[in-house]
């Protein structure tokens, strides 16, 4: 166990999150592409919203649940496990990349035949939409398992500027593609996955084309040791890959087993909502790692006070959204999805405590040590499972929002005893807010007042 850390040593500069030269560059790159995807993710959930109507947003989410996760569960979390070996150094991004690439399409290949195998079965689950959908949905499966692996491979590799064009890129086109096909050419759901099958290849191609040209980044039969060292982290990381889209898919599987497509929806669009909301800490996060698995001690004060950091803008930004909850719901997702509303009030104090602990999620994976990060989801999904199990059939649909609180304040807390442990920092000190905190605070709000409006002097 690594020995007590003062967050306010001087190797720790006071405003590491925001000032340091390269660090708070990246941190802005990635929140300013964050801020626009935010920006584009609203538009997408309205159009959603007011086009499919609540039971065609609940079809939707069934779809993007099935394409979206199923894929995943058979690449044996090697995406993460490559990225962790390409940026420490330990393979190079041709060997890293190469396994993770060979290992996501065999496994998403092997993901299709199974669900089309599903897709014959009286399984509820495959009731909520029609076979076309969810056809398309299955060619979203390998595309959407690429379009990671590359992302993670080239954030790691700090690639940062980039890969937010590329983000913008994606976004964009399939905001424009679901107003054309499920809005103006009236294809309805159907319209909207395949709007984001396009999106997702695009993104690939784009990814790739970069890791090649600029990283040196070449496909290869890599060795069997390669094979091995992902393979074993990917196996201690798998847990965690597997409960993260679980847990994030809980509430929308479970409900779509038992309840209508109006629910889903309301529900699902609830949920995306108030989530989005997390752009900081996604952003300090994806620049975070790679600094983490270059440092023998994981840089554990520029960790504490990023979750100090992130779960003050994420309270600010979670109250604000509560507080507007009704014109917000009322505008973006249109009057039809007002029963949402108090949804996301019950989604609200999970988010907070998801949107401060998450960051150190990035300090085990970063060390090494990512049986932690499965340890800490599945205690979670357990905990999401378990109240909805319980809940559901006394209270309905505001039992989805409540299990899913319920399981992300589970998971910090089991996130914040496995760092004192990791670290010796007590949880006062870690969670103690100190002058060097609001200074990182003005230097982010200086930084991006600085890039929206060059002309402002003070």
């Amino acid at each position: 166990m690594r020995g007590s850390v003062n967050a306010d040593a001087p190797h720790a500069p006071a405003t590491a999150l925001a000032s340091s030269a390269s660090g708070g560059q990246e941190t802005l790159i990635v929140l300013a592409t964050q801020m626009w995807t935010l920006a584009v993710g609203l538009g997408t959930q309205a159009v959603l919203a007011w086009t499919l109507a609540p039971a065609g947003r609940g079809a939707y989410a069934v779809c993007m649940l099935f394409g979206g996760v199923f894929g995943v569960i058979f690449t044996l979390g090697t995406d993460r496990a490559a990225q962790y070996f390409v940026m420490s150094g330990k393979q190079s991004v041709s060997e890293g990349a190469s396994v993770a690439v060979i290992v996501a399409l065999a496994g998403s290949l092997l993901a299709v035949v199974i669900g089309l195998a599903l897709m014959q079965t009286p399984l509820a689950f495959f009731a909520k939409a029609d076979k076309t959908s969810f056809a398309i949905a299955l060619a979203l499966m390998p595309l959407t398992v690429l379009a990671t692996t590359l992302e993670l491979q080239a954030a790691g590799l700090r690639r940062f500027v980039r890969l937010g064009a590329v983000i913008l890129v994606q976004t964009t086109t399939a905001l424009i593609l679901i107003l054309l096909l499920a809005g103006a050419w009236d294809l309805g759901v159907r319209g909207a996955l395949f709007a984001q099958v396009v999106a997702s290849l695009l993104a690939a191609l784009l990814l790739f084309a970069d890791l090649r040209a600029c990283c040196g980044l070449r496909l290869v039969l890599p060795a069997w040791r390669h094979f091995r060292q992902v393979l074993s982290y990917g196996a201690r990381y798998y847990l965690a890959r597997i409960g993260n889209l679980i847990d994030s898919g809980l509430g929308i599987f479970i409900i779509a087993l038992v309840a209508t497509q109006e629910d889903i929806g309301l529900f699902a669009a609830a949920s995306a909502l108030v989530l989005k909301v997390l752009v900081l800490t996604d952003s300090v996060e994806t620049t975070l790692l790679p600094r983490i698995a270059t440092d023998r001690e994981g840089r554990t004060a520029l960790v504490a006070q990023c979750v100090r950091v992130s779960m003050l803008f994420t309270t600010a930004a979670t109250g604000a959204i509560v507080v507007l909850s009704v014109p917000l719901v009322t505008i973006v997702l249109s009057p039809k999805f007002i029963a949402a509303v108090p949804l996301i009030w019950i989604l609200a104090p999970g988010v907070v405590l998801y949107g401060g602990s998450q960051i150190l999620m990035a300090f085990f994976r970063g060390t090494g040590r990512p049986g932690v990060c499965s340890l800490v989801t599945w205690a979670g999904l357990l905990a999401n499972g378990a109240a909805l199990l319980v809940l559901y059939p006394s209270i309905g649909l505001p039992a989805a929002a409540w299990a899913a609180t319920a399981g992300y304040a589970c998971r910090s807390m089991v996130l914040l005893a496995a760092y004192r442990r990791a670290t010796g920092q007590s949880s006062i000190d870690f969670m103690r807010f100190r002058r060097a905190d609001f200074a990182a605070v003005r230097a982010i709000v200086r930084s991006v007042r600085a890039r929206l409006l060059p002309a402002y002097h003070g």
